[in-house]
């Protein structure tokens, strides 16, 4: 097997808001915002509150996966 298999990953996944200039993942507590670097996959519009999907990197990097639509919170 190559190395690429034997490599540990940790990801975590989990759902978040959107908000001015950023994204407030659930595990955060309130006012506590990551900063706004982080990676939105291509074609997903967001607005703020919006809920979406996230994905934590190894490197702690932050990713916007997909929005959560279908309830009667959505921002859109």
């Amino acid at each position: 097997a190559s190395d690429v298999y034997k490599r540990q990953v940790n990801i975590i996944a989990e759902l978040g808001t959107m908000k001015a200039g950023g994204v407030l993942p659930d595990s955060y507590p309130e006012g506590s915002e990551p900063d706004d670097d982080y990676l939105v996959l291509s074609g997903i519009e967001t607005a703020e509150g919006d809920r979406v999907l996230l994905i934590w990197t190894d490197a702690e990097e932050l990713i916007v996966v997909g929005k959560v639509e279908g309830g009667g919170d959505d921002a859109r």
